[in-house]
């Protein structure tokens, strides 16, 4: 799902992955960055988990480990070649449970990702300046 919003002339966008499963896998993660480093011009992305079912766990084990172990690109730039403009992405992983809300994936802030929903309206609006 793609946001857009509008400030003045500017457009801020933002790229939400949406998955309904049961956990996240470093393959949801992967594809999201994908997306991102294709479109160039989004610089923010959400990768959302609607659970199907309440697993006790957003992560699968192999993702949580590499998160756990702070390995794990939240936030990064990428120079494309044989250009010299480059693009800055940042992104934050979260589930939704229902009846019990959202929950942000905890280590987003030492991992320099999307920590809420409060610090992705400030990212947002940090565009449009």
């Amino acid at each position: 799902m793609l946001a857009g919003i509008k400030k003045g002339d500017a457009i801020s966008l933002a790229l939400f992955e949406v998955k309904y499963d049961r956990s996240l896998s470093l393959l949801d993660f992967s594809q999201l960055s994908g997306y991102l480093q294709v479109a160039k011009k989004i610089p923010l992305g959400v990768l959302l988990l609607i659970e199907k079912e309440d697993s006790g766990a957003m992560l699968s084990n192999d993702f949580d480990e590499i998160v756990r172990l702070e390995l794990l690109p939240l936030e990064w730039k990428t120079t494309f070649t044989g250009a010299e403009d480059c693009a800055t992405f940042k992104t934050g992983i979260a589930s939704y449970t229902p009846n019990n809300g959202i929950t942000w994936m905890k280590g987003s802030d030492t991992l320099k990702g999307i920590r809420g929903f409060e610090h992705l309206a400030e990212l947002i609006m940090s565009q449009n300046r």
